[in-house]
C-alpha cells in the first residue's frame, strides 16, 4: 500500500496525510461555475452528452463558461468535444442543448 506523506518542518517525522488510492470528490467549486446564482457542475452536464443519441457523436469532454453581451446579459457557453468525423448541425446542437437544459433541471 502507498502513503502520501508531507514533512511537517526540519528535524520532524513526516506526517501521514492519506492512503492511497484517492477519493474524487465530486462539486468541486473550481470546477463548478457559477450562472444566475446556480453552481453547475460538470458531472451535472455529463449526463446530458451520455443520452443513447449523442453518445456516438460526442467524445464526452467539453468545457463551460459564461459569456456576457454588451448589456451583460449571461449565457451559458458549452463547447463540446466532437468524435472524428462527426459534424454538429444545428438541429443537433438544438437537441443537445435541450437535453442539457432538462438535465440541470432535474441535477440542480
Amino acid at each position: 500500500m502507498l502513503e502520501f506523506v508531507s514533512a511537517r518542518g526540519f528535524g520532524e517525522a513526516p506526517a501521514k496525510v492519506r492512503a492511497l488510492p484517492f477519493v474524487y470528490v465530486f462539486g468541486r467549486s473550481s470546477f463548478a461555475i457559477s450562472f444566475y446564482g446556480a453552481n453547475v457542475y460538470p458531472e451535472n452536464v455529463s449526463p446530458a452528452l451520455e443520452a443513447r443519441a449523442f453518445a456516438p457523436l460526442v467524445t464526452g469532454k467539453f468545457v463551460m463558461q459564461v459569456r456576457h453581451d454588451d448589456d451583460q446579459n449571461a449565457a451559458l457557453e458549452i463547447a463540446i468535444e466532437l468524435v472524428g468525423g462527426a459534424s454538429l448541425e444545428p438541429e443537433l446542437a438544438t437537441r443537445i442543448a435541450e437535453e442539457i437544459r432538462l438535465e440541470l433541471e432535474r441535477l440542480n
